[in-house]
């Protein structure tokens, strides 16, 4: 079946921007776009959706990326849409593999339930298989609340017979790689890669204005794990010591408990801005106005938002949880313990008091050299070439 010229990466991601959520799994995309200088990639999503009654396409040609979108209709029965999500993914890859021929590698991003395809085309055409995770169901973390060792004997045998028929698997941080390592034994290669960051959008920009408030940036879903609301209480407590001003941005999500506050804390409300949907390109603007990035996390791997921040050369306030500690230092941030509301405003005092302790210029350029598209393209693209000597 495989034609003369036929020499692409066939990309397989489990979460994939699309219809349903424009920013599901976007870093996946990020990913594609980085790597296309140097590959050609198909990238396939089959996805159910509600309310349609007949499956339906998209086709996007960009550049070096194809992309194949297929939706098709929700039903109420997991089984039932378990059999249709077989039938759609085996039906794209008729229509792909009769027009391109067949790829020369597949790459995962997530490995279930997409993974369960890359088993198929490892059986039948003996492809080479890459996989890029980044799902918190590898997190170990005890209060986390969806990992591998909550799951069903019948998930975790199927969980790692995927996973050990990865001729390569890449985690986002060296503690996500070493928990996949142990699912997989020694079945495959592991390699870590951080996320890549479009740095067309997050790069330092210095302020006009030096005499403008100290601003803390937080860009996050607001989910539990996250404990926004104590980045707010951290905050309050900040503005109590003398001859401090500052704001605050709580960027992406949405908490009742938020509101509540800011209500009972009518004195705060003036130097803190709440807003729930925010645009990408808006949110590297708002980063580029910043002074400093606070996360407040119970567990991570490597999550995007610190790289954007580094790469717009803010210093970064987090949490000593999964990948962070890889990435942050004394030169562009300070870690804290979880769950230490006074550790978080010691180091966000700490910050106001001192606007020119870090070096914005370096922490970006540092940042943009390990994250930047360039970077993170050229090393998967190399890896595919190793993995097919």
């Amino acid at each position: 079946m495989r034609q003369k010229g036929s020499d692409y990466i066939l990309v397989l991601p489990s979460w994939y921007p699309s219809k349903l959520s424009i920013s599901n799994g976007d870093f996946n995309e990020r990913w594609v776009n980085a790597v296309a200088p140097y590959e050609k990639q198909i990238v396939i999503y089959v996805a159910t959706k509600k309310g349609s009654q007949l499956s339906t396409d998209e086709h996007f040609v960009n550049e070096n990326v194809i992309t194949f979108k297929r939706y098709f209709p929700n039903s109420r029965l997991d089984i039932v849409n378990g059999v249709n999500l077989i039938i759609n993914y085996l039906a794209v890859f008729k229509i792909v593999f009769k027009k391109y021929g067949l790829p020369k590698l597949v790459h995962n991003y997530v490995f279930f339930p997409s993974g369960i395809f890359s088993l198929y085309l490892k059986w039948k055409y003996n492809l080479k298989l890459v996989l890029t995770e980044h799902w918190s169901l590898f997190n170990e973390a005890e209060n986390a609340a969806y990992n591998f060792r909550k799951q069903s004997i019948f998930k975790k045998l199927v969980y790692r017979l995927i996973l050990k028929k990865f001729d390569l698997v890449i985690g986002v941080s060296e503690g996500l790689t070493n928990s996949v390592a142990k699912w997989t034994r020694k079945a495959c290669r592991h390699y870590t890669m951080p996320n890549v960051v479009d740095v067309s959008l997050f790069y330092c920009q210095v302020k006009e204005n030096s005499e403008t408030d100290f601003t803390f940036i937080h860009v996050s879903s607001f989910a539990k794990q996250k404990n926004t609301l104590d980045i707010l209480k951290a905050f309050h407590l900040l503005l109590s010591n003398d001859n401090i001003t500052a704001k605050l941005l709580l960027i992406g999500g949405h908490q009742d408990s938020i509101d509540e506050y800011l209500f009972e804390n009518q004195n705060i409300k003036k130097y803190v801005i709440v807003s729930k949907h925010v645009a990408y390109n808006k949110v590297a603007e708002l980063m580029r106005s910043a002074d400093a990035f606070v996360l407040n996390s119970d567990y991570e791997h490597m999550p995007c938002v610190i790289l954007e921040a580094l790469c717009c050369g803010l210093p970064v306030i987090s949490t000593k949880v999964g990948g962070v500690a890889e990435v942050i230092n004394n030169e562009n941030g300070i870690l804290i313990n979880k769950r230490s509301p006074v550790e978080l405003q010691n180091a966000m005092l700490q910050m106001v008091r001192n606007p020119t302790f870090y070096n914005k210029a370096m922490i970006s350029s540092q940042a943009i050299e390990n994250f930047s598209y360039t970077t993170i393209g050229k090393k998967t693209a190399d890896l595919y070439k190793e993995l097919l000597k």
